[in-house]
């Protein structure tokens, strides 16, 4: 075929496809123009969406670390203080005091705000925590220090499990947002964005194909 002929050809289908805007009926190119603005728009919404969560999910675990750390120096704390009221020493007895109940602020302080699944970790380590001293205390029962420890890490876990719980970053639903037709990231199954088709997920096939669309239509209506 000659391109003379490709030509007309073209042209052909370009009328098709356009036709006359101005007659009830005609297709309007606007309307796909709009549809590959929109799946654009919950693309990316969705992508900067799943970015939140993410950093959010990274927050959270980092927080819950710094709680097990602070609930450790607690422990540790507590145990000097137990052994320091068997001394009899009122001066030790204070300052050991004084260190106990800034260790526990501090713990206290960083179990605020995190969700349940956060805190079943916490409570998870403190209870290793409390089993461990336990079993170090039978294999030792004359040891003062374990003892001391045992009771410590018992005080921790006990305030560790009756922290109250937020809802997790991550269990918002992936819902329609307002009148815009946004979609905002879900904590659960896969969907039509997360799922990859060839190794790419299906918002980046969104933008792909929406962007592709647009350039057509505009390239059609050029012509």
């Amino acid at each position: 075929m000659s391109d003379d002929n490709y030509e007309i050809l073209g042209r052909q289908i370009v009328n098709e496809l356009v036709g006359d805007a101005g007659k009830p009926g005609a297709f309007d190119p606007s309307f796909l123009i709009n549809a590959a603005a929109e799946i654009t728009e919950r693309g990316v919404q969705y992508k900067q969406d799943q970015d939140a969560a993410s950093k959010a999910a990274k927050d959270v675990a980092a927080r819950t670390q710094r709680a097990i750390t602070a609930d450790a120096a607690w422990a540790g704390a507590e145990a000097t203080l137990d052994l320091a009221q068997q001394s009899g020493n009122a001066q030790q007895i204070a300052s050991a005091q004084a260190l106990a109940q800034a260790a526990a602020a501090s713990a206290l302080a960083s179990g605020v705000g995190l969700p349940q699944d956060a805190i079943d970790k916490r409570v998870a380590a403190a209870q290793d925590g409390a089993k461990k001293a336990a079993q170090d205390s039978l294999s030792a029962p004359s040891d003062a220090a374990k003892a001391a420890k045992m009771r410590a890490w018992q005080k921790v876990a006990i305030s560790a499990a009756s922290a109250p719980a937020t809802p997790s970053p991550a269990s918002t639903a992936m819902v329609p947002a307002g009148g815009g037709g946004h979609m905002r990231a879900a904590g659960g199954g896969e969907n039509i964005f997360t799922k990859s088709y060839g190794g790419v997920p299906g918002w980046g096939w969104a933008l792909g194909g929406a962007g592709v669309l647009t350039g057509l239509i505009l390239l059609l209506r050029r012509r």
